[in-house]
């Protein structure tokens, strides 16, 4: 039995070598398909991500009378943070927002010196909230007016990026979409392509397939290294896949990185999600071979 399997692999390979263009051919479509998928993860994964930055940055700035007492605030700031849909409340001084503003402006001189200018900071005491969803910020915000704190707001500055966030979804859903088309349609071509190449491996070895009838070989010893060769287009395709996979991250993650602002990063993501990736790309490219060289193998090999 192991013998036999030896063979079967021997000759397998065997033919995947004679025939090495057919072959390269074949996987390249298989990497195309695999790389489709693997994009479509890449795209979620990085939308995730740029949905939790622009979520980390909406918040509502609440001003506050400049009469505020401190015992005052501490008690608004504990209400606050009794609202289960408030995830977290910064106060800003007014001195603390005047350097910010400074800070912000450092290149516009004009403001800077308008800001000199003035006898006082205008700038009123601020506390800034953020929400543990985005759309919460209408209800907390029903919230405060109808406290007994309300009279301590004079206003409320609500930093909306939902537009933003919507247009994001809008993208990835398409993208996601463009994804799984091309993802189909190099799987189809994968198909039709092996289906094609076994036929002609069978045609070519129709010589040495009649001399193992004659010798005795049995049906499923002249099958299967049809359907092994197969699998090692398959293999293939996935070992190269994922080299691909790790060279387009590493070419790719300055740029992200520069885009977002931030350190996103997509090794950590890579290593932790790998043999599960593996896993998945190895099973589903399989099957999708052993079925497209199993329907060749019965269709064109008559034993």
């Amino acid at each position: 039995m192991v013998v036999s399997c030896l063979r079967i692999i021997k000759f397998a390979w065997q033919d995947f070598y004679r025939n090495f263009w057919l072959s390269v051919v074949v996987i390249i479509v298989l990497i195309l398909a695999l790389s489709s998928v693997n994009a479509l993860v890449g795209l979620n994964v990085l939308n995730g991500e740029m949905l939790k930055i622009l979520q980390n940055k909406i918040s509502v700035n609440v001003f506050l009378s400049e009469k505020i007492s401190a015992a005052q605030l501490a008690n608004f700031q504990n209400y606050l943070h009794g609202i289960k849909e408030i995830d977290k409340v910064v106060y800003v001084s007014p001195e603390q927002g005047l350097s910010q503003f400074k800070a912000k402006h450092k290149n516009d001189q004009a403001m800077i010196d308008a800001l000199s200018e003035l006898d006082k900071n205008p700038l009123l005491p601020t506390l800034v909230l953020f929400a543990n969803d985005t759309k919460a910020f209408g209800n907390i915000l029903a919230q405060i007016d109808s406290s007994d704190y309300a009279a301590l707001v004079t206003d409320k500055n609500f930093d909306d990026h939902e537009d933003a966030i919507n247009k994001i979804n809008s993208f990835s859903e398409k993208a996601r979409v463009v994804g799984l088309v091309l993802a189909a349609f190099f799987a189809l071509v994968s198909i039709l392509l092996i289906f094609n190449a076994i036929r002609i491996i069978i045609y070519t070895h129709r010589e040495e397939i009649g001399i193992m009838r004659l010798v005795g070989a049995t049906n499923s010893f002249i099958r299967l290294p049809f359907i092994v060769e197969s699998i090692f287009y398959g293999l293939f395709a996935v070992a190269l896949t994922t080299i691909l996979c790790y060279g387009v991250c590493w070419l790719a993650l300055p740029y992200v990185n520069a885009f977002f602002g931030s350190s996103i990063d997509l090794f950590a993501y890579l290593n932790t999600h790998l043999w599960k990736m593996l896993g998945v790309e190895v099973a589903g490219v399989i099957l999708l071979n052993v079925v497209s060289s199993g329907l060749a193998v019965a269709r064109y090999l008559k034993v």
